[in-house]
């Protein structure tokens, strides 16, 4: 993501590894809309910093929790549910 890229500089190591986690896991589009470095710092770390949590807490990490709610979505869109939770 270039809007990730054009922010690196601004990001800790442990924001970066969230943010490079997040990226494996396809979620680029977080990313997109991503101030460069030197701006809007705190809203940045706020949310690495919940899915550092996020990914501390959930069992098997950022990565389970993704699988798991694309596994969710599918069922729901299988069973004809527009939105998780069926419809």
């Amino acid at each position: 993501a270039e809007a990730l890229e054009a922010a690196r500089p601004g990001l800790s190591s442990r924001h970066a590894a969230v943010a490079e986690l997040l990226l494996e896991c396809g979620q680029a589009h977080l990313f997109v809309s991503w101030p460069p470095a030197g701006e809007a710092e705190p809203d940045k770390a706020r949310f690495l910093e919940q899915c550092h949590g996020l990914d501390q807490r959930y069992p098997g990490g950022l990565r389970a929790y993704v699988a798991n709610a694309r596994r969710l979505l599918a069922e729901s869109s299988a069973r004809g549910g527009g939105e998780a939770g069926g419809g």
